[in-house]
Order: structure tokens, then C-alpha cells, then sequence
């Protein structure tokens, strides 16, 4: 990122009385994140730029440098001069982007949710799967209820993908390990050897990240 814009993210920021990690919270982000944009270390996308301006009070190009108040001031006046009462396009435009950003919050509320509880949840679901899933050679339960412990990571990993559109954020590879451990254990407990014809799954690893990279490059 422009050092410029950086150091006037920060300075903003401040301006505003918010700290790193009130501003995280504000933006569903970690306060690392915030960190690196106002060292210059990475940028923040569209969205959180979005969100960044209407946090502070500003136009997205005010934020970036690229106008200054008083020549919004001036433009705004003539919106209002020339602006036709009967036109509500720019009214649903900002409720769009109001509804996108109320989103994007309530995406970042629900990972914080999962990251909070999910592994106690994650704990009671294998505790009773321990206790109550009997195999035909013992408790199989105990066996393969661990990858239970996958889930939160899977369901936080899909909201991440989620709310910053990027299908590329899911982990797959996570998934594919928990089914493919699972599937095999199950079926030695029943005198199934699944663990042969079941690793083609993991074919389908480099095949979905070459796919969704493809698109997220291109879009």
C-alpha cells in the first residue's frame, strides 16, 4: 500500500479516537490486519475501504487521497443544483451498499461466534459421540468422533470465503482429511477397507484451488 495512504489511515483513525482494535471489531477484521494497513504492509480490499469511509465520516476518495473537503463540499452542492427529484437511483444504491455492509458485520459477528464457542460445542458433541456410538468391535465413537474438531474450522474458514469473497479462503483440505479419516475408520469397524479407493478425494484439492484462483484472477 501507498505509505501516504497508510500513514493517513492511522492518522484518521486517531483523529477519530478509535483504537486498533476497537476499528477491528467495527470491521469484522483482526487488529493485525489494521496494523499491517497502517504500516503499509497490505491494503485493505474494496469493502473495508468502503467501510473505512463511512466510519470516518469521508468519501472513499477523500480516503484515498485522491480529493480534498472542500472540494466535496463544492461537488455536493451541485448534486443538489442539478439532482432530479424523481431520481431514487442513487437512494437504492446506498441502501444496497448499506444492506451489503450490514452483511458483511453480521458475517464477521457469526466468525467471532464459531471462534468463541465452537470448540466448547465441538468438546460436548464428541464427549457424547464417545459415549453413545457403539461399533460392532467396540466403541467407535472414541474412534473417529475427533474430527468433530474439524467442524469450527471449516464453518469459520467458509464465512471467511464468504465475506471476503474468496472461494480460494475455504478449507478444503481440512474437509477432505476429516471425511477421508472418518470414512476409513467406520469402515474398518464394519470390515471395510475404505482407506484405498477413498484417497481420490484428495484429487479434488488442487483441482478446486486451480479452478477458483483462475476465477478470483480473472474477476
Amino acid at each position: 500500500m501507498n505509505i501516504e495512504i497508510a500513514n493517513r489511515l492511522a492518522a484518521l483513525r486517531k483523529e477519530k479516537g478509535i483504537s486498533q482494535e476497537e476499528l477491528a471489531e467495527k470491521l469484522g477484521v483482526s487488529r493485525q490486519a489494521v496494523s499491517k494497513w497502517e504500516n503499509g504492509e497490505s491494503s485493505p480490499d474494496t469493502d473495508n475501504l468502503i467501510a473505512l469511509a463511512d466510519i470516518y465520516g469521508i468519501s472513499l476518495d477523500e480516503l484515498l487521497g485522491k480529493s480534498k473537503p472542500e472540494e466535496k463540499v463544492e461537488k455536493e452542492e451541485v448534486e443538489v443544483i442539478v439532482k432530479d427529484p424523481d431520481d431514487d437511483d442513487d437512494d437504492d444504491d446506498d441502501d444496497e451498499d448499506e444492506d451489503e455492509r450490514h452483511g458483511l458485520t453480521r458475517l464477521g459477528f457469526a466468525h467471532k461466534v464459531i471462534g468463541s464457542i465452537g470448540f466448547l460445542v465441538a468438546t460436548i458433541a464428541f464427549l457424547l459421540v464417545g459415549f453413545l456410538w457403539k461399533g460392532p468391535t467396540g466403541n467407535l465413537g472414541w474412534a473417529c468422533g475427533w474430527v468433530i474438531f474439524f467442524i469450527p474450522i471449516i464453518i469459520q474458514g467458509l464465512i471467511f470465503a464468504i465475506e471476503h469473497r474468496r472461494p480460494s479462503f475455504f478449507p478444503l483440505p481440512i474437509l477432505i482429511v476429516g471425511v477421508y479419516c472418518a470414512t476409513g475408520i467406520i469402515g474398518n469397524a464394519y470390515g471395510l477397507n475404505l482407506w484405498h479407493p477413498y484417497w481420490v478425494e484428495f484429487i479434488f484439492i488442487p483441482i478446486y484451488y486451480g479452478i477458483v484462483r483462475a476465477m478470483e484472477g480473472r474477476r
